[in-house]
């Protein structure tokens, strides 16, 4: 877990998975093992991050989301599976 992070209520970070500094884990969110956020990530209230999974720096992910694949751009994702909404 990086400095600053927020994990809310009934988020899960399971085994080996890495937060960086200023994210924000909403409400209900998951992130399974080994995935791992960016700086500044937001992951919105019941969206979930597959295991292994990895999403760059600066990442809106809204609620619901669920990524499977990895993320490489910053911008807003939604979706199931996440696609890239704006920068």
């Amino acid at each position: 877990m990086g400095r600053g992070t927020i994990v809310n209520d009934a988020a899960i970070v399971e085994h080996e998975a890495v937060v960086g500094m200023y994210c924000h884990v909403a409400a209900n969110a998951t992130l399974l093992g080994r995935a791992r956020l960016g700086d500044r990530v937001f992951l919105g209230a019941g969206a979930g991050v597959r295991d292994g999974v990895t999403v760059c720096a600066d990442v809106t992910i809204g609620m619901g989301t669920i990524v499977s694949a990895d993320i490489s751009e910053p911008g807003v994702y939604v979706g199931v599976p996440a696609h890239r909404l704006r920068r």
